[in-house]
């Protein structure tokens, strides 16, 4: 006949102590990846950056005309011709609707005739 092993059992006060500890610590950790992920998300302007890469593509080989603006994905996206004194720039220009984040692109600009 086998003999049982008398072994050693927690109260059931130690064992929702230790469950509430780890739940609390669990949740923190939840919340804290759950913002770093934001954030990360919230500032990547990759994106963004790449369509106005491509704009600038476009305007080189005169496939757009200015003033431009348009609205792709929640972005703004303009550009415009600025003068200062005889220097002529290029100014691409993104902004996000609700979070009001720009980026700005700024090229230099010699009219060849």
């Amino acid at each position: 006949m086998v003999i049982l092993k008398k072994t050693n059992a927690s109260s059931l006060t130690e064992v929702l102590t230790a469950s509430v500890i780890i739940l609390i610590v669990f949740g923190i950790a939840i919340v804290t990846l759950d913002r770093t992920l934001q954030n990360s998300i919230n500032k990547n302007t990759q994106r963004i950056e790449t369509d106005l890469n491509e704009l600038k593509y476009l305007y080189n080989h005169k496939k757009i005309t200015l003033p431009y603006k348009n609205e792709k994905n929640n972005w703004l996206i303009t550009i415009e011709k600025e003068t200062n004194k005889k220097q002529v720039f290029i100014l691409f220009e993104a902004t996000h609707k609700f979070s009001k984040r720009k980026v700005i692109k700024k090229d230099y600009f010699v009219e060849i005739n």
